[in-house]
C-alpha cells in the first residue's frame, strides 16, 4: 500500500513552493555569477546577490522542515524555526546593502529601514520561539541545560542552582506580530 500523506494540500503547496525556491536560488546564482564577473561592478551589489543565495538557501531548509511534517507527519518545528531566525538576521544584513545603495531617496530609505526592523523583529520572535520549543538535549554528562540567564552572566560567575527557564507553557515576551510592520 501506498503512504498515507497526513495533508495533501499543505504537502503540494510546500512541495511546490520547495521548487519555486530553488529555482529562485539557480537565478540569483545566475545573476550573482553574471555581475560579480563584470570588470566594474559595485560590490555592495554583488554581496547583496550572495546575501540573497544563503537567504534562499535558509528558506529552502525552513519549507523543507514543513514538507517533512506536511507530507510524513514528522516534527521538525525546531528546524524551521531555527532557519527563520537566522533568514531573518541574513535579511537584515542584506537589507542594510539596500539601505546603502537605495538611500538617496528618503522614502524608499524609510520603506527599507522599515523592512530591516521588522526582520530582525521576526527573528528575535523565531529565536524566541526556538528557546522555548525545542528541547533540550539531557545526555546524562551533569549539565543540566542551564546556559546562564542573559546579560549579567558576563560580569558575574555562572549560578549554576538556578533552573533553565525553558518550559513548555512559559509565555514569550515579544509579540507574535508588529503592527505595521508585516
Amino acid at each position: 500500500p501506498l503512504p498515507v500523506v497526513p495533508n495533501p494540500p499543505a504537502c503540494t503547496t510546500d512541495l511546490s513552493t520547495l521548487i519555486y525556491l530553488v529555482t529562485a536560488m539557480a537565478k540569483l546564482i545566475t545573476w550573482s555569477t553574471q555581475y560579480c564577473a563584470q570588470p566594474n561592478e559595485v560590490s555592495t551589489i554583488c554581496a547583496n546577490y550572495v546575501i540573497g543565495i544563503i537567504g534562499k538557501c535558509l528558506s529552502i531548509t525552513s519549507t523543507l522542515a514543513s514538507t517533512v511534517f506536511a507530507c510524513g507527519n514528522v516534527r521538525a518545528v525546531c528546524t524551521q524555526v531555527i532557519a527563520n531566525a537566522i533568514r531573518g538576521i541574513v535579511t537584515a544584513v542584506g537589507l542594510t546593502m539596500k539601505i546603502e545603495i537605495t538611500c538617496f531617496d528618503d522614502v524608499l530609505c524609510s520603506y527599507m529601514s522599515i523592512r530591516f526592523v521588522s526582520a530582525l523583529l521576526h527573528a528575535a520572535k523565531n529565536i524566541e520561539t526556538a528557546i522555548i520549543t525545542c528541547p533540550i538535549e539531557d545526555g546524562h554528562d551533569g549539565d543540566d541545560g542551564d546556559d546562564g540567564d542573559g546579560a549579567r552572566r558576563m560580569f558575574e560567575e555562572p549560578d549554576f542552582s538556578v533552573p533553565a527557564l525553558r518550559h513548555p507553557l512559559q509565555r514569550g515576551l515579544l509579540p507574535l506580530s508588529a503592527w505595521g510592520l508585516e
